[in-house]
């Protein structure tokens, strides 16, 4: 009987102690625990939108990549015939490999049109792309390649006047700065280049 009446006199004491701290830090605590809600919510609304943000490029990525080699199948001979055939004639006239720098690589559709042993210099701002366009090059052994983060309004890693040709296909559209970009091309190339847009 003892230890009854001496468990109801420490939770009644418990229980006077509650009521007191919810009046000295009731405010508080109900503040600090909406802050603290908040405060979740903003984090995982962050990392969904992250996410969400990182599937949507994958399936870009593997939409591109779909894309461009059916558009490839139909259009071979004519893409050839506007863009790269020019390059196989600038490469005999300079008796040596070109350096081409293809601005938005994506997923290397046009590596199977670079001729033999051209030195392709690869732009891409979406890291996505990466896995399967250094995939894509390892397929043609006959290029030599490399491979830049970066964005077309911005190349400067790529020297001035350090390249014969760029290659831009399907990419323009989606810049953010067209006239920047294209004074970018300009300060790449040499002097006697050509310049293929498409």
């Amino acid at each position: 009987m003892v230890h009854l009446d001496l468990f109801w006199f420490i939770l009644h004491c418990n229980n006077i102690t509650m009521k007191e701290e919810n009046k000295v830090f009731g405010i508080e605590s109900r503040w600090l625990i909406v802050a603290l809600i908040f405060f979740i919510l903003w984090l995982t609304s962050r990392k969904i939108k992250k996410s969400v943000l990182q599937v949507k490029r994958y399936f870009d990525s593997f939409l591109l990549d779909y894309v461009q080699k059916k558009y490839n199948v139909r259009m071979y001979s004519r893409k050839k015939a506007l863009l790269f055939d020019g390059l196989s004639q600038m490469m005999e006239n300079t008796g040596r490999p070109l350096r081409v720098l293809e601005i938005g690589a994506g997923t290397g559709a046009n590596f199977p049109y670079y001729p033999d042993s051209t030195i392709v210099s690869c732009i891409e701002p979406v890291a996505q792309f990466n896995k399967k366009l250094i995939a894509a090059a390892g397929g043609f052994p006959r290029l030599q390649f490399e491979f830049h983060d970066g964005f077309a309004e911005d190349m400067a890693v790529i020297e001035s006047g350090s390249v014969d040709a760029v290659v831009s296909t399907l990419v323009l559209c989606s810049v953010t700065d067209v006239d920047r970009c294209l004074k970018e091309v300009i300060r790449v190339l040499k002097p006697v280049s050509i310049k293929r847009f498409f």
